[in-house]
Order: structure tokens, then C-alpha cells, then sequence
């Protein structure tokens, strides 16, 4: 949200910004206080887009402009961005299989140890998961030997690179869907002398200008 809120700034807009931490009903409260401000703009990203169309009716009755991002709402907030968590999940997970393909075109199955540093802090997060894990049941090679559902800031991407490659070192492969999670993990990977850099491949979305 760092850019919106820069291009709004940039605009003229006195933005503030509350984040929910992914709890439910701490968003639904945090939205209904932004309704009573009666600011121009309500814009959020959604952990259950579900969840939200009492909010979304309330600030249109009360001629605010709500915009939502993330999962594709079946009402009609003023406007919405949406992109398929499906879709994208598979491409992610097609670029990490093309990647072994490159470094890896003849590993025995199951020889391709992975750790998979990710997010179930929204619906989309977990419908790209579940997407990326459905390409890699096609690929014998692969082999998921650690999983971390809450990672998704640098720090974070740190600690559990650090957790998967104490618990086992053979690992090969690191997806990620954060980019920020990707730069941690490569901070990790990068500071441990006794991994082989040119070994270990950090798959991620690429939505970051340090990635």
C-alpha cells in the first residue's frame, strides 16, 4: 500500500491507514469508525472480501467512493481491482518448475527439497497457495520438506529460511509470495557460509523494486 498512499499524498489526499493484522472483525470496526470520519475515499484490501458487503453498503449510502482490492466481491463496492489468485498461483508455480528445469532437468523424484515461506493472511494468498501446490503434485522431483504460513515481511523471511535450512540443509528450492519474504530469505541464504549460492533457487512474486 506504500505506493497508493504516495500517489494519493501526491494528489492532494490526507490519507490515513489502519491495518487489521488479517483479523476480521478488527477490519469490519476499523472500516465503520472510517465511515463516521465521512472521508472522500474508503480503499482496503480485503482478508474475506465476503465478509464486507455491510460495510461497503454503508459507506455508499453515505456517498463515500469504496474501493476494494484482492478477491473479486459479488456486490458492488464503487470500484474494485482483481486479480485471478488461481491463475496467478499456477504461473508462480510453472516459474519455479521452469527453473528446475534449468538447474535441475534430471533430479530423481523426490530429490528436489523445497520450503515453502508463505501467507494465509488473506483468501487470495491461500487460493495462490493452494494453486502453486497443485502444479508441484505434478512434478515428481519436487519435495516439500519445510512450510511456514506466516511469513510475509523481510524479518520474517529471514527467521524461516534460517528455521528451514537449520532443520534440513539440502534444500534446494525456496517459493515464496511476498517479495519482501523472498529478500529475507536470500539475506539468510546469502550470510550462511556453508550453503552453495549457485544451488538454491527463491521463486516469488515480483511486485517489489528490490527483487
Amino acid at each position: 500500500f506504500d505506493g497508493m498512499i504516495e500517489d494519493l499524498e501526491a494528489e492532494g489526499f490526507n490519507v490515513i491507514y489502519a491495518d487489521a493484522g488479517g483479523d476480521q472483525l478488527l477490519q469490519v470496526n476499523q472500516l465503520e469508525n472510517f465511515i463516521e470520519m465521512e472521508p472522500s475515499l474508503i480503499a482496503c484490501f480485503l482478508s474475506d472480501v465476503d465478509t464486507y458487503s455491510s460495510p461497503c453498503e454503508k459507506a455508499k449510502e453515505a456517498g463515500i467512493f469504496f474501493y476494494l482490492q484482492g478477491s473479486w466481491a459479488d456486490y458492488e463496492p464503487s470500484g474494485q481491482e482483481y486479480l485471478d489468485q488461481g491463475l496467478y498461483g499456477e504461473i508462480l508455480g510453472n516459474a519455479s518448475i521452469a527453473w528446475l528445469d534449468h538447474r535441475y532437468p534430471d533430479a530423481d523424484p523426490g530429490s528436489i527439497h523445497t520450503a515453502f515461506l508463505c501467507t494465509t493472511f488473506t483468501i487470495d494468498n491461500v487460493n495462490c497457495i493452494d494453486a502453486i501446490e497443485r502444479v508441484w503434485e505434478a512434478d515428481p522431483r519436487i519435495n516439500v520438506v519445510y512450510k511456514n504460513e506466516n511469513v510475509m515481511q523481510l524479518d520474517e523471511g529471514f527467521s524461516a529460511a534460517e528455521g528451514a535450512f537449520t532443520m534440513d540443509t539440502q534444500i534446494k528450492l525456496v517459493q515464496t509470495i511476498t517479495p519482501n519474504a523472498a529478500i529475507g530469505a536470500n539475506n539468510y541464504i546469502i550470510s550462511n557460509p556453508n550453503l552453495v549460492l549457485n544451488e538454491i533457487g527463491i521463486c516469488m512474486r515480483g511486485d517489489n523494486e528490490q527483487t
